[in-house]
């Protein structure tokens, strides 16, 4: 059978993917996505968005306890996890159709299953046993939650990662959060918000700062002043940083956002690791950890009876199983050009080398150093742009505010109960309807009924 030939395949239906195949047909080229799960990517499905509504349920479960200061009479209030799983998946069901429907309007075909690249002459894709070909091919497949292997951990295939997290179909009465980025955090303050009993395992050291790694006063107390006015003071003590949440984040951040987990009832587990994860026969799992702090003797002990444990221990690359052995990524001068981590490199210029030549195969949202929807639409609007129609130029203002957006997201701090909320404060979608109190953090998803005066969300961008 005669491969199906297109001006641009789309391997992927996330922010990148949608981003780049929408903005190349309308520059008139004939696209393709192919996409095997709903569309929207982790953003949508198994991310920001459902994150962002468990979030506000944890508001809303913290305004009860301060309700009664107030004059209000909640007693026998009771949370029903179901209800709100329910309502949570059908909102999310409404932006996959919002997504399809935007793609069709926008004649993108959309390809149902798994893509990887072949052996043939020409660039080619093939899916569910048919091949399709294009000049141009964008690879967005994203990234996963990383969980450690059975031989590294014994048992460690019985835990489940946030994808399973929003799996759950009722509250768990023992939680164990291994990690410390913020997904971790946000999990676990939710998880112990909701009435969870919840642990965070915080396997290592705050990083310390790249510019104060080679400071020559390292060894005894040092006080630096950051920023010209002085006004943030940053007291570093011997040669160590104490095991805190938000590792790469701003130390205050860190050291407060840690504190606080603490204070609102979170058990913080400071350099501890799992040693092995066992079954009970009443189907609970027994989490044997070991404590080692600097300076003292390692300890072991049991958490059991846990009925959620959750890997939250980075994110890798979405790519077995493209057979990226048949390509080598890099410029058209023959440099290759991967990153660390073994993902092609997220540069939309770089091109791919055929056995018979060269193609573009750019590359959008693959790798886990910068995990953020917001530079996912800029790299994929940029591989859309490099298609045969394109011109291969990225019009400057979405440029500018992509990287805008982000430096927002990075430079605003999270909802001290370790939600992180406020960091989208700034998003346009539901503001100004009323009903959010003032001081609080204004989220595009506070709501799960869709606005009836506009439009709004992803189909905006």
């Amino acid at each position: 059978m005669a491969a199906a030939a297109y001006e641009l395949l789309v391997l992927g239906g996330g922010s990148g993917g949608l981003a780049g195949a929408r903005r190349a047909a309308e520059l008139g080229a004939r696209v393709a996505l192919v996409e095997p799960l709903r569309l929207g990517g982790t953003c949508v499905n198994v991310g920001c968005v459902p994150k962002k509504v468990m979030w506000n349920t944890a508001v809303h479960a913290e305004f009860v306890h301060d309700h009664a200061d107030y004059g209000f009479e909640t007693a026998g209030v009771k949370f029903n996890w179901r209800t709100i799983k329910e309502k949570r998946d059908a909102y999310v069901r409404r932006l996959n159709e919002i997504y399809e429907n935007n793609v069709k309007k926008a004649h993108i075909d959309i390809i149902r299953g798994y893509g990887k690249f072949t052996a043939d002459p020409e660039p080619t894709i093939e899916v569910n046993g048919q091949k399709y070909t294009a000049p141009h091919i964008l690879i967005a497949t994203g990234g996963r939650p990383a969980v450690p292997s059975d031989c590294e951990i014994p048992g460690a295939s019985l835990g489940m990662t946030s994808d399973g997290f929003f799996e759950l179909e009722e509250l768990p009465r023992r939680s164990v959060v291994v990690g410390a980025g913020y997904i971790a955090v946000e999990i676990a303050g939710i998880l112990s918000t909701l009435g969870s009993k919840s642990s965070l395992l915080i396997r290592h050291d705050k990083k310390r700062p790249r510019h104060l790694r080679a400071w020559p006063g390292r060894g005894r107390r040092e006080t630096l002043l950051d920023g010209a006015d002085g006004r943030y003071l940053l007291h570093l003590v011997g040669l160590g940083v104490p095991a805190q949440v938000l590792r790469t984040f701003d130390s205050l951040i860190s050291s407060n956002c840690t504190q606080e987990l603490e204070n609102t009832g979170v058990e913080v587990w400071k350099h501890t690791k799992v040693k092995a994860v066992t079954k009970s026969p009443q189907g609970l799992l027994d989490v044997t950890v070991t404590s080692a702090a600097p300076g003292r003797k390692p300890t072991e002990g049991t958490i059991r009876d846990v009925d959620c444990l959750l890997w939250a221990v980075g994110r890798e690359p979405n790519t077995p199983g493209l057979g990226l052995d048949h390509v080598v990524f890099g410029v058209p001068m023959g440099l290759q050009s991967l990153t660390w981590d073994g993902a092609p490199s997220t540069s939309p210029h770089l091109g791919t080398r055929w056995p018979h030549g060269w193609f573009p195969a750019h590359v959008a949202g693959v790798t886990s150093h910068v995990p953020s929807w917001p530079l996912s639409l800029v790299t994929g609007r940029a591989g859309g742009c490099q298609g045969p129609r394109g011109g291969g130029r990225v019009p400057e203002h979405h440029q500018e505010r992509g990287l805008r957006h982000w430096g927002r997201l990075r430079e605003s701090p999270p909802h001290p109960r370790g939600h992180r909320g406020r960091q989208e404060a700034g998003t346009p979608a539901l503001r100004g309807q009323g009903g959010v109190p003032a001081g609080l953090p204004q989220h595009p998803h506070r709501r799960l009924q869709p606005p009836a005066h506009r439009h709004c969300g992803p189909h905006r961008r």
